[in-house]
């Protein structure tokens, strides 16, 4: 049999600047095995290669803000008949797409978008359930709602100005956009499908080895389309007629899979039985050793606590897919399909990169077994490659379907392809990545991949693994290569809980910023106090949060118990979560314990803590709202406030020189008045030199101090001070007078929970929507005057309260509360700024954690949902450094010994109490870690998708510039494609407005950064930076200046961001990635280039002049 490769004719897109390399008559040297496992080579041309509308007509509801019109690419079904096993070089295509107005109007029912769509064609057989031959691109048309019945209306969408293509038979199709008031309210619960129509298993996928695999074929379905509310779906396997047999091939299999809200993918497993016949030859070979059954998913619904009308999910497409048995029969084959290794398996050394900048990592070895079964009376040899070895190298056909949620491994950077060099034989590898068997010889031989530890935080990383057979190889006739000759290997994340040393080196359980730390008070442990606790942590809400310069922290709340052990309300937590018995309180406070304050080490009660609240005694003395602690836990008995606060405190502050701001719901302190806020000596008594008058009208929640001021800054449910009106925010003297060069205006139209000084500026938190009359949602900045900072700009805020903000060292602000998102991105309960506003997507991400923050299993507006929120955070660092020894230097093509090697790291961890059963975080990326009102986060960064926005709030162009190019930029992350609409806004009519149209032509577009790679490969790394200048990118801002010759003076429009998204599907599987928005309102000023450049005329209509005067003389 002669296999066919195509040569391809189509150039390649440069993805990451924008221009084409046309390339002709490239041969590519790819393999396909035959039945005699050698391979041959031909030319083939690609043929016809067409694009049109994925479906003829589409549809959006009005309410929906947006809808994606998908485009397909695909090549000609003709030239394609024969394409079993092939591989295609990628070629490219483009083509122009736009809306037009149908019964719809630009502008009014929706936002008129226009661009080019850019395709890859290629295509790997060999049965992972991926044909690449059809390429989808897509573009999105944002729709504007109204309140009118005003039925529906059409949008007219056309493909134009081919590239490399033919058009298909949809070169035109209709949105029709739906009136949404006479339609009921729409399901966002998503659609249920496989993330592949097939898979494929050998008879083997049951055998334990030394990876973590699972027994068996795994199946993954995903939920797409939305993701609101708890769900269910049944699944079963189906048996085909002729195919593989239950009870031998593989095992019935039926359940119910349950996704939580949010949650985009499950997965169920089908047991593979180990099967006699792949350890014996057969003569005959029933479907060339292929034994298929089919998977099905049926009766989706929602989950009984959820509202059925509301929660409607559906199934999609692929909600059958066919899964395949392979045989070992007749010669040789990798035993499984599918393999799981760490990146910390197996013996490792320490190895050090020239190219890589950081700790030193190490490796170790995958190690992936081949059977050899039939005739053994002769010897036989293969070689193998990870992914396809061929001229242009690994990375350039790197293009094949990983499993679930894997990306690409990276060679040299994630492992070490075969035979790549003298470090090979050093490190343990094959350097001539070659299998032999002798005759008579059946036993296993074993790939050996060398795996690179990096201590990075990663998807799972996908390796294909595949054996040929080439010209010097022995494969005698009679020998064949089964249907198992192709591997995926997956490397995951390490699974070391917390961190070891090793060799010197400090190894590091690898975790996402923001997730649970999964090291911290473990589940089911039978190494924690008390053993195998299935629900660590405190018995009730945690309201206060310190943590010591040692790590152990303190908490104080409305709990009885701390891990099954008994605890009045204040506690002190070990390293590693368990209850610090050595902090004894007795009984503790006999009421709430609402705030906290530890005295910092150069002061002289250093290791002591402060506990406010509303208690009146603390282990069985007198201590009203107010009590000091030793570093045991005892009652000090030098720190006596007397009668103490009269009602609860909410607040207490440690000032510079040990006297201490309390704050809360009293009107007395020590039988004298003071309304709501006081100053205490170091003793505890009244500072009675601190004179407040009047004082607040309301409870204060909140104090902020800074070091080198004493004034301190106070939040709260107030309107005046001492007479003066202050809503909310105040800042007072030293002496207790009212500061007036702090002036807010007219305050925040709420209550205020949270203030955090740094240096001149302070951070307010809170339940309000404007601070001074300007929208803050929740989180304000103010300047040192008390106005609101506005280079600090939030855009629409939390969705929710804000009870917590904490400083980092950084000055990044980490905030927490019981808000589900900020300013459109997706947070739930906790969230970390930059000092502008933005949000730092390197915390909290959903991407390698999908349920971040404090997860609830139910739909948010369910009544029967647990309203859970963050109350109160405390940051902690620690550094540590390590010694490495017999270190093996890899750069270069030579390998040698170095000793030692020093690598510093530095370890942040976040603190947190409040009211939740779970936190998100784990071993896998969908993992929740049941903690109990007392968590630890992992701080730090990891990658993110970053912000979207403006590089600038204010642009200008000239009149007469016809086209004005507005620069928009992505930064601080380029994890997906992400982008996000942005649209050209009116302002209110009157002086200085530009107008649509007369001045202006109205603009909309998404722009996207797309992957750094082509839509066929999957990688998570994708373009950041500003857009091009180029004027030829589909993410260019350009808007139509209208010239005209009215003297109307420099007019302004306005530019919005909104609605920003990212996109990522790894191995089938939508990742959830939250993609922010950067600086998101903008002003284009448009000067005017008309003057008034005056009336030429004679100053008289007559003149004078004696006639012999030689001469008249005219005034112009």
């Amino acid at each position: 049999m002669l296999n066919t490769f195509p040569i391809c004719n189509r150039g390649l897109l440069h993805a990451w600047t924008g221009w084409i390399c046309r390339l002709t008559f490239v041969l590519m040297a790819l393999f396909a095995a035959t039945s005699t496992g050698r391979a041959q080579f031909t030319n083939f041309f690609a043929g016809t290669n067409y694009v049109e509308f994925l479906q003829p007509t589409y549809s959006v509801r009005e309410d929906g803000l947006m809808v994606t019109i998908a485009v397909r690419a695909y090549s000609d079904p003709v030239a394609l008949a024969d394409t079993n096993n092939l591989v295609f070089f990628p070629f490219y295509g483009a083509v122009d797409y736009s809306t037009s107005d149908g019964s719809a109007r630009a502008g009014v029912d929706y936002y008129a978008t226009s661009g080019k769509l850019n395709f890859f064609f290629g295509n790997w057989g060999g049965g992972f359930g991926t044909n690449l031959t059809e390429v989808l691109s897509s573009f999105d048309v944002f729709i504007k709602n109204d309140a009118f019945t005003n039925g529906n209306r059409t949008v007219v969408l056309s493909l134009n100005n081919l590239d490399e293509l033919s058009f298909g038979p949809n070169q035109r199709a209709i949105l029709t956009i739906t009136d949404d008031e006479l339609l009921p309210k729409g399901s966002s619960a998503g659609i249920l499908q496989f993330n592949y129509a097939s898979y494929e298993v050998t008879g083997l996928e049951g055998v334990v080895e030394a990876d973590i695999s699972p027994m068996g074929a795994r199946i993954t379905v995903t939920r797409t389309s939305g993701s609101d509310g708890r769900i269910m779906v049944d699944y079963s396997t189906v048996a085909i007629p002729g195919g593989a047999v239950v009870g031998q091939n593989y095992g019935a299999t039926a359940g119910t899979l349950v996704f939580d809200d949010f949650q985009t993918s499950a997965s169920f497993i089908v047991p593979i039985p180990r099967q006699k016949s792949d350890f014996t030859y057969f003569t005959t070979n029933i479907v060339n050793g292929r034994f298929p059954f089919q998977v099905k998913l049926s009766n989706p619904r929602a989950d009984s606590r959820e509202d059925a009308a509301l929660i409607r999910p559906s199934l999609g497409g692929r909600s059958v897919a066919t899964v395949t048995v392979n045989r070992l029969e007749g010669g040789f084959g990798i035993i499984r399909s599918h393999w799981v290794f760490t990146e910390n398996q197996g013996v490792r050394t320490p190895v050090r990169n020239a190219d890589y900048v950081g700790p030193l990592w190490e490796q170790g070895f995958a190690t992936i077994v081949v059977k050899r079964s039939g005739p053994i009376d002769q010897g036989v040899s293969c070689h193998y490659w990870t992914n396809v070895k061929d001229s242009l190298g690994d990375e350039a056909n790197n293009i094949f379907p990983t499993d679930a949620s894997n990306e690409y491994a990276t060679p040299f950077s994630d492992y070490y392809p075969p035979a790549t060099g003298a470090w090979a034989t050093t490190l343990g590898g094959d350097p001539q990545n070659k299998l032999e068997w002798a005759a008579f010889d059946d036993s296993d031989r074993v790939i050996r991949i060398p795996i690179i530890n990096d201590d990075l935080v990663e998807f799972p990383e996908g390796i294909l693994v595949r054996l040929y057979i080439l010209e010097d190889d022995a494969f005698p006739d009679g020998a064949r290569m089964g249907p198992s000759r192709s591997a995926h290997l997956s490397i995951a994340m390490d699974t070391i809980d917390g961190s070891r040393i090793n060799n010197g080196h400090l190894e590091i359980g690898e975790q996402s910023a923001g997730s649970v730390d999964r090291t911290f008070n473990q589940q089911n442990r039978p190494d924690t106090v008390p053993p195998n606790n299935s629900q660590p942590g405190a018995n009730n809400t945690v309201f206060a949060v310190v943590a010591q310069p040692d790590g152990r922290s303190i908490i104080g709340g409305d709990f009885s118990s701390y891990n099954a052990t008994p605890r009045g309300h204040v506690a002190r937590v070990l390293l590693n979560g368990n209850l610090d018995t050595t902090f004894n309180p007795g009984t503790g406070a006999n009421g709430s314990v609402s705030a906290l304050a530890l005295y910092p080490p150069n002061s002289a009660f250093a290791g002591r803590v402060l506990v406010a609240g509303g208690f009146d005694s603390f282990n069985g003395t007198l201590r009203r709202g107010i009590a000091r602690l030793m570093p045991d836990g005892s009652l000090d008995p030098s720190f006596n406030p007397g009668l103490g606060a009269n009602d609860a405190v909410h607040a207490v502050a440690i000032t510079e020189t040990d006297t201490i701001y309390i704050g809360g719901n009293f009107t007395t302190v020590n039988g004298t008045n003071r309304n709501s806020f006081a100053r205490l000596g170091r003793d505890g008594l009244l500072d009675t030199t601190f004179q407040m008058g009047a004082g607040f009208d309301g409870p204060v929640y909140a104090i902020g101090l800074v070091s080198g001021d004493a004034r301190p800054v106070v939040g709260g449910d107030y309107t005046s001070y001492n007479g003066t009106g202050r809503n909310g925010v105040a800042r007072l003297n030293a002496d207790g007078s009212l500061d007036a060069t702090f002036n807010p205006g007219t305050g925040v139209n709420g209550a205020v929970y949270s203030v955090a000084r740094w240096g001149t500026a302070t951070y307010i938190g809170g339940s309000f929507t404007q601070v001074n009359a300007v929208d803050r949602s929740s989180i304000a900045k103010l300047e040192q005057d008390g106005s609101i900072a506005t280079a600090f700009y939030p855009g629409t805020g939390f969705d929710n309260t804000v009870y917590s903000i904490v400083m980092q060292p950084d000055g990044k602000p980490l905030i927490g509360g019981i808000f589900r998102s900020y300013n459109s991105t997706r947070r739930v309960g906790m969230a970390r700024l930059f000092p502008d506003g933005m949000l730092d997507t390197s915390f909290m991400d959903t991407a390698y954690n999908h349920f971040a923050g404090i997860p609830n299993a139910l739909s948010p507006n369910n009544p029967l949902s647990q309203e859970n929120f963050v109350r109160s955070m405390a940051y902690w660092n620690t550094n540590y450094s390590a010694t490495l020894t017999n270190v093996i230097d890899i750069a270069g093509s030579a390998a040698k010994i170095v000793t030692p090697v020093v690598n510093n790291y530095n370890f942040e961890y976040v603190y947190v109490g409040g009211r939740f059963k779970s936190m998100g975080g784990g071993y896998t990326l969908d993992d929740v870690r049941n903690q109990s009102n007392f968590a630890r986060v992992i701080g730090g960064a990891t990658a993110g998708p970053g912000n979207i926005g403006f590089t600038a709030t204010q642009y200008y162009a000239d009149e007469d510039a016809m086209l004005k190019y507005i620069t928009v930029t992505r930064s601080n992350g380029n994890l997906a494609s992400a982008g996000a609409a942005v649209v050209t806004e009116t302002r209110p009519s009157g002086p200085g407005a530009a107008a649509a149209s007369d001045d202006f032509s109205t603009v909309t577009i998404t722009p996207t950064w797309v992957s750094l790679w082509d839509v066929a490969r999957m990688k998570s790394e994708a373009l950041t930076g500003p857009s091009n200048t180029d004027g030829d990118k589909a993410n260019d801002l350009l808007i139509p200046i209208q010239e005209d010759i009215l003297q109307e003076g420099d007019e302004s429009l306005n530019m919005r961001f909104f609605l920003p998204k990212a996109d990522l599907v790894l191995g089938g599987v939508p990742i959830p990635v939250g993609a922010a928005l950067g600086i998101e309102r903008a002003s284009l000023t448009i000067i005017d280039n008309d003057f008034n450049f005056g009336t030429l005329a004679f100053s008289s209509s007559d003149y004078t002049v004696n006639e012999d005067g030689k001469y008249a003389v005219l005034t112009v």
